[in-house]
């Protein structure tokens, strides 16, 4: 399904009645590609809660002007808080799972570079795939009408990704685990949600994290793969505690 009003993200204070400049590739967007002219409406968000209705101001070749004329406090946020803890995939296959993870609500992302991660990003180029992770993540709020943009860690190693388990309730997705998801009461969220990478995940990273209380789960009885596993589980949890209906 997708929005009749487009949707930009922009990372700048948002106020009824001020004239706002498109970033580069927005006005490129609404120009060159959906062919936009002025008066048209186009909805902003800053990330910073609720959204702002406006109308396409003027633009030329090199730039795009939106008025903004008011200011709608809707949020769309799940009630069940997940971060998604995701062994790190190949090209592709982790932008999708971003995208996903994004549109089923999850509060945060944090890569994880497991033993067996297939994909080794050297530390000088790390940055660029985060920022490129991070364009991932808004326009897929821009889409799916999120006016909250998750946040994403950096990348984590097991060490870390303990660190976060000790703080939350930590479901670990496993082949072997349990196929029945425990009844989860106030106290018990946010949840964690670990996902290994391409090749699983190793068994002294599966034994550290089961030493950490991680509860094992089970989605069913074919094995997945990666991405396929996050987005079956992350569904099944917002069906179950969060906002999805069927």
């Amino acid at each position: 399904m997708k929005n009749s009003v487009t949707r930009i993200y922009i990372d700048a204070k948002l106020s009824v009645g001020s004239d706002v400049e498109l970033p580069k590739a927005a006005h490129h967007h609404v120009v060159r590609v959906l062919r936009l002219s002025a008066g048209a409406p186009i909805t902003l968000f800053n990330g910073r809660g609720g959204e702002f209705k406006g109308v396409i101001s003027s633009h030329n070749l090199r730039s795009t002007f939106v008025t903004v004329t008011n200011f709608s406090p809707i949020e769309r946020e799940s009630p069940l808080s997940i971060t998604l803890v995701q062994g790190i995939s190949r090209g592709e296959r982790m932008d999708y799972t971003i995208q996903k993870a994004v549109e089923l609500g999850v509060e945060a992302i944090v890569p994880f570079q497991a033993l067996r991660t297939a994909v080794r990003i050297p530390v000088e180029r790390r940055q660029r795939r985060l920022e490129h992770w991070r364009g991932i993540i808004r326009h897929a709020c821009e889409q799916c009408g999120r006016n909250r943009v998750p946040a994403l860690s950096d990348i984590h190693s097991l060490e870390e990704v303990l660190t976060i388990v000790s703080t939350k309730f930590s479901l670990l997705l496993h082949p072997a685990g349990k196929k029945e998801i425990p009844e989860l009461s106030s106290n018990v969220r946010p949840l964690l949600l670990i996902v290994g990478p391409e090749g699983g995940l190793d068994d002294t990273e599966t034994a550290r994290l089961q030493a950490a209380n991680c509860f094992n789960l089970c989605v069913g009885p074919r094995i997945l793969r990666t991405e396929t596993a996050a987005v079956t589980a992350l569904s099944i949890l917002q069906a179950r505690f969060g906002d999805l209906a069927f």
